[in-house]
């Protein structure tokens, strides 16, 4: 057990380590997340400007 509880305490700086980078990679993907739903939004909104047009084009014809 001895043993095993050294490991522990070894490995102890490298968890923390990526703990700290985990925690870092999910803030850029919130991040990167609302972007893509500003993106997303003005997407859907010129799809349904040219979805009008295409309508409007069709009653013309």
């Amino acid at each position: 057990i001895a043993i095993m509880q050294q490991e522990l305490t070894g490995l102890k700086p490298l968890l923390m380590e990526r703990n700290q980078e985990t925690e870092e990679l999910l803030k850029v993907i919130a991040d990167e997340t609302l972007e893509v739903e500003v993106v997303k939004r003005v997407v859907e909104t010129d799809e349904e400007t040219a979805n009008k047009a295409a309508q409007e084009a069709r009653v013309i014809k």
